[in-house]
Order: C-alpha cells, then sequence, then structure tokens
C-alpha cells in the first residue's frame, strides 16, 4: 500500500505535508477492505485456504477474485490428510470464478465422510500496486477521500462497485 500513499495524498490535495502519512495510509488500508467486501473482489495478496465436505461431481470453484495461484489440494481419506498431486488436477484461474477440475481421464479421489474433508489453498489478489487495475485504484481512493473527508460514497460509489463485480476493475 505504500506506493499508494502518494495517490491517496494527491486526491486529498496534501502532497506535501507528512505528518498525516500514517493516518492516510489506515485510510487506505480501511479503503480496500472496505471495497473487497463490497465488490467481493480481492485486492491485496493474501493466501486463502477454503473447506469443502466433499469432493464435488465436477469442478471446485473458488470464490474469489482474482486467484493467481492454487498452493495445494488436500483431502481426508483414512483419516489422513493427504496431499492431491497437481499432475491429477488442473486449474482455470482465468474464469471466475477460478476452478479447479480433474485432469481428463481422471476422477476425484474418495474422502472420508466429515465435514471439511477437503482443503484448497490459494493465492488471490494483486501482487503490487502496479497491477491493480485502474479502476480498482479509483474506487479505493474514492472510499479513502469520503473516510477523510467523512461524506458519504453516494450513488456514484456503488455504481463503480458494480462495474467492479462485472468487469473486475478493467475496463
Amino acid at each position: 500500500m505504500a506506493s499508494w500513499l502518494d495517490d491517496a495524498k494527491a486526491e486529498l490535495d496534501i502532497r506535501n505535508d507528512t505528518d498525516q502519512d500514517t493516518h492516510i495510509l489506515s485510510l487506505l488500508l480501511a479503503a480496500a477492505e472496505q471495497v473487497e467486501r463490497d465488490a467481493r473482489q480481492i485486492i491485496i495478496s493474501q493466501t486463502w485456504t477454503v473447506y469443502f465436505d466433499r469432493f464435488p461431481c465436477h469442478e471446485l470453484e473458488l470464490r474469489r477474485v482474482p486467484v493467481t495461484a492454487v498452493t495445494h489440494v488436500k483431502y481426508y481419506t483414512g483419516s489422513v490428510l493427504t496431499t492431491l498431486s497437481s499432475a491429477l488436477y488442473e486449474t482455470d484461474l482465468v474464469s471466475q470464478p477460478a476452478r479447479i477440475r480433474p485432469v481428463y481421464g481422471q476422477v476425484w479421489p474418495t474422502t472420508d465422510c466429515r465435514v471439511n474433508a477437503v482443503e484448497v489453498q490459494f493465492v488471490c489478489g494483486y501482487a503490487t500496486a502496479s497491477v491493480v487495475p485502474h479502476l480498482t485504484k479509483r474506487v479505493v481512493l474514492s472510499v479513502v477521500r469520503g473516510l477523510y473527508y467523512g461524506c458519504d460514497l453516494g450513488a456514484n460509489y456503488w455504481t463503480m462497485i458494480e462495474r467492479l463485480q462485472t468487469f473486475g476493475g478493467v475496463m
């Protein structure tokens, strides 16, 4: 977020004032969290783990956007947590939501009948501020402005959130 500090200060028209840098950085983090929640899109690179009670018939869906990598797929069989070889499944990180399915000719392994029998760990979000889509960045900065000045974000904010949900921040 540090590289966003200059952009946020420009948005607030306080470029030469360093006294508020810590406050503005906290506003940036709060704004990013709000946009992530409202747009259901991850901005800051994060590692997530999701659990399923069993493998589905066809494919697993990862409901965070954007997914950049699948770290592992593990499952319980015989009460032992086992890592599924990545050679046995393929990932589609382009689709939203991202998907994981067995490679051609394979099927999902049988799991124990238990809660959270399947564990998938994945990385989502953007690695650096420079690759965050422009629209996403604009929405975060508008939230910073609203938080800083204590004003309502209004209908324009929700219009931008809808665009993020539809176009993923790229237009």
